[in-house]
């Protein structure tokens, strides 16, 4: 046991094959003398007990008396274990352990002494055994923040931006040393080196358990490109038993994780006892001999999704009509999209626009399903959010249907039913103010012309202003600041529309 401030440890490890009991201070506080004497006496049978303490006077002292009592009123068998694996203050040699910190490396002598127990090893061969993981134990942190004990005020963070401490301790204690914070990379180097000056030679031969605690308040994404540094770094290839990266040993809300390297015995016996599995929830499960992920070829999307180019005046003078149109509206729907959404509607069919310019020559203009295939390829890789997807989703749709078919632009049924995919991914449908809005009503009018269905598309857009229903970028807005103001996406489509409505009425 010990202070409260470190969860899970200590209560998390309480279960079949790790704890039997676990004692609780206040926050960062040793648990008094009568707590502890309580847990010893309600759990102690004829094999004795185990008392597993991290190197602080408070606790030291706290369970050292509470032992003695337990020894001398009561009779029972009590041994007890200082762990002090912190190695960022120790001396070069790192075998002076008397003023060592105990810190994460604590989680793993309760592993190995829980599981030594469970095979019914007597007291003082678990002791010893112990006492041997203790030594051969090296942990050493880092963090950015330090933690924050609450309720207690004006608390300042010492470690300035841009900077990391080395070797802070669980409580906030200052560390080795504060230095620059370059990248993950850097700092688990840093790291690595204090515990590579320490582990004997014969370390390859042996291997180590690597235990990755998370001191806190490191995203889970941040302590995964931690242990891919590990991996990396000059002891990543001796590691046989990998523990983490989760967090075992915490220290509140401090923003830092620790590298705990425990030197494995010749015989075997410590890594077997880290991979037996116990009836522990916060127990995060081991990997044995962690391999690297396994990078395979990325196949070429392109091998059956390239057409031959072709030519088609008109089709190509529509189509950079169209591009043009939506790029010098970028600013208009950016400003549009910035009153319901994120204010990039503009720039992300601009995008779009942009590269499909850019590959004019390169698209089959006289083939009409293939090109909105061709077109629907290239804005799924040009354009990002959503309305790419949607988009892509809607002419590769309509171009296979085509295909199908072997019909051409007068087959309104392809472009329906791209639509109905559009409907069917994006989880909405007309009246919602989406760019369905416009779409659905501007080729339900397609066959009475062009004109008709540009017509139709900008009612549509109109329309949206007033919709109640709101899905895709304005459903996040309240009714009250969303009325009265048209959904971007529709009146794009209807920008779509008209500057066709316009090209085709300008051909001689």
């Amino acid at each position: 046991g010990g202070g409260s401030g470190h969860e899970p440890s200590h209560s998390g490890w309480v279960g079949s094959g790790m704890l039997t009991a676990s004692v609780a201070g206040e926050i960062f506080a040793s648990p008094n003398v009568d707590a502890i004497l309580a847990a010893i006496v309600s759990v102690t049978g004829p094999s004795g007990c185990l008392l597993i303490v991290k190197n602080y006077t408070g606790d030291r002292i706290n369970f050292g008396l509470a032992a003695e009592k337990a020894r001398a009123q009561f009779g029972l068998r009590v041994e007890m274990c200082i762990i002090g694996d912190d190695i960022a203050l120790l001396d070069a040699t790192g075998k002076n352990r008397s003023k060592a910190r105990g810190i994460a490396g604590t989680v793993l002598c309760h592993k190995i002494a829980g599981a030594l127990a469970e095979s019914g090893a007597p007291l003082e061969e678990v002791r010893d055994s112990v006492e041997r993981v203790a030594q051969s134990t090296f942990t050493i942190g880092a963090a950015l923040s330090s933690c924050e004990i609450p309720g207690k005020p004006d608390q300042q963070n010492r470690i300035q931006v841009g900077h990391f401490e080395v070797g802070l301790g669980i409580h906030g204690e200052p560390g080795a040393q504060t230095r620059p914070f370059k990248d993950a990379d850097d700092a688990v180097t840093t790291l690595v080196q204090y515990i590579s000056h320490r582990i004997e030679e014969d370390v390859p031969k042996r291997g180590i358990a690597l235990l990755l605690n998370n001191l806190g308040s490191v995203p889970p994404m941040e302590m995964s490109i931690l242990a891919d540094c590990i991996r990396k770094s000059s002891i990543g290839s001796y590691v046989k038993v990998l523990m983490g990266p989760g967090s075992l040993m915490t220290s509140l809300q401090m923003n830092g994780f620790s590298i705990s390297c425990l030197v494995l015995d010749d015989a075997g016996i410590w890594a077997r006892c880290l991979l037996q599995p116990v009836a522990v929830r916060a127990w995060i499960f081991p990997v044995e001999n962690p391999n690297p992920p396994e990078v395979i070829p990325l196949p070429s999307l392109e091998l059956h999704a390239k057409f031959l180019s072709s030519k088609n005046d008109m089709v190509e003078g529509a189509l950079r009509a169209i591009t043009e149109g939506l790029i010098e509206e970028e600013h208009s729907l950016n400003e549009l999209d910035r009153r319901v959404g994120d204010g990039d509607c503009g720039s992300t069919l601009a995008t779009g626009a942009r590269r499909l310019n850019m590959c004019l020559g390169d698209l089959p203009m006289n083939h009409a399903g293939d090109l909105l295939i061709s077109i629907g390829q290239v804005l799924s890789k040009a354009m990002g959010g959503t309305s790419g997807v949607l988009v892509s989703l809607f002419l590769i749709t309509a171009g296979g249907s085509m295909n199908r078919t072997e019909s051409s632009w007068s087959n309104c049924s392809a472009f329906e039913e791209g639509i109905s995919v559009v409907k069917r991914y994006g989880g909405s449908d007309e009246g919602h103010r989406t760019m369905l809005d416009a779409l659905i009503p501007a080729f339900c009018a397609l066959p009475q012309g062009i004109s008709a269905a540009a017509d139709a598309a900008e009612v549509g857009a109109v329309s949206t202003a007033f919709m109640k229903n709101a899905d895709g970028r304005t459903q996040y807005v309240p009714e009250e600041k969303r009325s009265g103001i048209e959904d971007p996406g529709a009146r794009a489509v209807a920008i779509v529309f008209h500057i066709l409505d316009h090209y085709l009425h300008t051909l001689p």
